[in-house]
């Protein structure tokens, strides 16, 4: 009887190979291109990755804070160094657990992400997920998904717990997009850190 070690030993070759196949198929890694640490009071984070990159991007933001109760956290794409105000942007929107409410909003100049209170209790914090799809690729509408959880600082109220899906786009596609500016219009984000990945 063949030993266990003898048949890992023949067949190295073709695990490995496997494995790499495996890997291939899924798509590729992760680069990261940016990391923002907040740690005074701020009115925008800006998270551009320039015109050298274009393709699929992923923001991720870890416990932000904000300086005021019931804001609202909302994104506008850059290009080059400013953030266009015009009504470039749609988005349709739902809340949950504890509102089930959902809207849409079409032809608005910014795209507003999730409500944010994590000044009442300073154990909040506001975490998230955002992918952007087909940002600087030429005559081509950039659109997103967020994923937002406000880790609760006080359970059952729903300024703590609201979360959000937003699926968004920018409707003037001549513009090529090069970043985001993330801000709030009210507030201050005063804490956290936002880290700007490239799907490669």
């Amino acid at each position: 009887m063949a030993l266990l070690t003898d048949l890992l030993s023949a067949n190295t070759t073709d695990i490995a190979a496997n494995a790499t196949a495996v890997a291939s198929a899924g798509g590729g890694a992760y680069e990261l291109l940016s990391t923002t640490t907040v740690s005074s009071a701020t009115y925008n984070v800006f998270l551009d990755w320039g015109s050298s990159y274009s393709g699929h991007f992923k923001v991720i933001i870890e416990n932000m804070t904000v300086n005021t109760t019931n804001s609202y956290l909302n994104l506008r794409f850059r290009t080059g160094s400013s953030s266009p105000t015009s009504n470039y942007y749609s988005m349709g929107k739902s809340y949950y657990p504890n509102n089930t409410s959902s809207f849409a909003r079409y032809n608005e100049n910014h795209m507003q992400l999730t409500t944010v209170d994590t000044a009442a209790d300073g154990d909040a914090t506001l975490n998230a997920e955002i992918d952007i799809f087909a940002a600087g690729i030429s005559n081509k509408n950039t659109f997103g998904q967020s994923r937002i959880v406000q880790m609760p600082g006080s359970p059952g109220s729903y300024n703590y717990v609201a979360g959000s899906n937003v699926w968004f786009t920018r409707n003037n596609s001549s513009a090529t997009v090069t970043g985001l500016n993330l801000f709030h219009f009210s507030a201050q984000i005063n804490g956290g850190t936002f880290k700007l990945y490239k799907l490669s």
